[in-house]
């Protein structure tokens, strides 16, 4: 069946003046779905109507974007067998340059503030317009320049243009697919603490950007959380793997599941996505989440400053319990008028359900540290060496402050200390140092550390 069809192709192409059907443009397109990485990558789904003739047909695709991935286009009819013979994609588009260098060496007309139409000769655009003007060179003329027309070759937009064989005429649905840059999305979150700062709410927001030339009306839309590997030149297995992923139930918002070794969200209804548009979609929404704060002061990073953070889990039991993307995560708490403020923004990554997330706020205002090594014992293949940490605390209420300290070798024992202390791994220990309000605390210990 092949090497017929084959042949056919060939002997078309031998009676090329009685069969190539005319140029036709394909510009409509009748359904669109997006799938968007976090990674600067999309792929591109679009269904269009084609109508075929016996022979050689020439197609125009109009409608693509400028930031297309040639190499990774598929084409699939949903009816019929065609074959795709070649591919050209045209990206000349018109521009102000583009247009007057086409007429150097020709006459076109300049039109002053007066509305005098003088006849030119185009000499150069390369340093602004020189043009000669009855034996004499003009530098940049006054008033607007008309073109007789627009230049064969130069296009209004990007345009692929096909050769496809058909072995009959008919009209069938086709699907066109195709990796694109510069259409990207990230996360972003808004966390507000109550006045207690034990609880949360936070909602989850999408932000999609479209810079790739070219706008998708009423798309279906998916994103995919997740780094996948891609090779160069760019990978083109990604369509063929995202075909296998599950539909999910209609709703307003995303649909979320776990798909490969990422993880699929899917907006359950569609939208618009304008060229060049930013545009945020809600992804999740939780209320009342539990959260714990934690002061931590670690001098050998931070001075005298003391670091504070907030956590919670992202479980099902906290009003959570989907993956989390990874985003920027702001955090407000109302003041005594009522009025949010931002008290702190971080980072997250992938976050999987059931994972804790700790984010960064800053640094307290009215808590400060001071560390101070009170001895040191020089012992050849190690040492002895005592600390003392004083935390002074000048709020109204009593808090903990977690005091890390990093060893830098595995061989290592705490001869005393005033308080208990964590192993955190193999170099780190940690305190957990009360502090009374208005107060201060003092905690000292002392290490012996040697090497072989």
């Amino acid at each position: 069946m092949k090497r017929t069809f084959l042949t056919a192709i060939a002997a078309a192409v031998a009676l090329i003046v009685c069969n190539i059907a005319s140029a036709a443009e394909v510009g409509t397109v009748d359904d669109v779905a997006l799938t968007v990485y976090n990674q600067n990558l999309a792929l591109v789904k679009e269904v269009r109507t084609f109508s075929f003739e016996e022979g050689l047909n020439f197609l125009t695709l109009t409608g693509v974007p400028s930031a297309i991935d040639t190499t990774s286009v598929h084409f699939k009819p949903l009816q019929g067998e065609v074959e795709l013979l070649e591919q050209n994609y045209d990206y000349d588009l018109v521009s102000r340059n583009k247009l007057l260098q086409k007429y150097i060496g020709q006459t076109i007309t300049v039109v002053d503030e007066n509305g005098e139409a003088k006849q030119v000769v185009l000499l150069s655009v390369a340093d602004g317009i020189v043009v000669d003007y009855k034996g004499k060179i003009l530098l940049n003329p006054p008033g607007s320049l008309e073109l007789p027309s627009l230049p064969g070759g130069l296009l209004l937009r990007p345009t692929l243009e096909w050769q496809v064989f058909s072995p009959r005429a008919f009209t069938t649905s086709g699907e066109v697919s195709y990796l694109s840059s510069g259409l990207s999305w990230s996360a972003d979150y808004v966390a507000m603490l109550s006045d207690s700062e034990k609880l949360a709410d936070l909602e989850g927001w999408v932000t999609m950007t479209n810079n790739s030339g070219a706008s998708y009306e009423n798309a279906k839309l998916k994103l995919v959380a997740g780094e996948i590997h891609r090779a160069r030149p760019p990978m083109k297995a990604a369509g063929r793997m995202l075909e296998e992923a599950a539909m999910v139930a209609d709703g307003a918002g995303f649909a979320e599941e776990s798909f490969f070794e990422y993880h699929l969200y899917t907006l359950q209804r569609r939208t618009t996505i304008k060229d060049r548009q930013e545009k945020q979609i809600s992804l999740l929404t939780g209320n009342n989440i539990p959260v714990t704060k934690i002061y931590t002061y670690d001098p050998d990073w931070r001075g005298d400053n003391v670091e504070v953070r907030i956590e919670f889990k992202n479980s099902e039991q906290n009003g959570i319990g989907i993956p989390l993307p990874a985003g920027r995560v702001r955090v407000f708490k109302r003041d005594s008028e009522g009025m949010a403020q931002l008290v702190g923004e971080d980072n997250i990554g992938h976050t999987p359900k059931d994972e804790m997330v700790r984010l960064l706020l800053g640094n307290a205002f009215d808590i400060k540290g001071e560390k101070t090594q009170t001895d040191y014992l020089d012992k050849h293949r190690g040492y002895q060496a005592s600390y003392e940490v004083l935390l002074r605390n000048h709020k109204d209420e009593s808090v903990f402050v977690l005091v890390p300290h990093h060893i830098g070798y595995a061989n290592w024992k705490v001869i005393s200390s005033s308080l208990d202390y964590t192993k955190k791994d193999a170099t780190t220990i940690e305190f957990r140092v009360p502090v009374a309000a208005d107060g201060e605390a003092k905690l000292t210990y002392t290490l012996d550390v040697w090497w072989r």
